[in-house]
């Protein structure tokens, strides 16, 4: 089982577990917070609901530049999976990180 930790600041929101697309995700909120948690207020996230969050974490894919990006982050295509392991989900402007653990992906 593969880990997602979910920082705001220095606190742990949310711990997210996962396998594989067919199997349930387990999430552990650590916060009444719905704001800071990384699915907010859906308590039964879906496969389809982590891959939204992932890519709510990375930089558009539309970017104008995003060839040179992706080439720079050594990345061949646009992946938000790798792309959030990469930039740790940093975005600019939020205090939101992520750390990833035991991150084969298994799809």
């Amino acid at each position: 089982m593969s880990i997602i930790k979910v920082y705001h600041n220095d606190d742990l929101v949310t711990t997210i577990h996962y396998t594989v697309p067919s199997a349930p995700i387990q999430i552990e909120n650590y916060t009444d917070d719905i704001f800071t948690r990384a699915f907010g207020a859906n308590e039964h996230p879906t496969w389809k609901d982590l891959e939204d969050f992932l890519e709510s974490r990375c930089i558009p894919k539309t970017r104008t530049n995003i060839k040179e990006i992706l080439d720079y982050m050594e990345i061949s295509y646009y992946d938000p999976w790798q792309i959030s392991k990469k930039t740790h989900g940093y975005m600019a402007g939020d205090k939101i990180s992520l750390e990833f653990e035991d991150t084969e992906r298994d799809v």
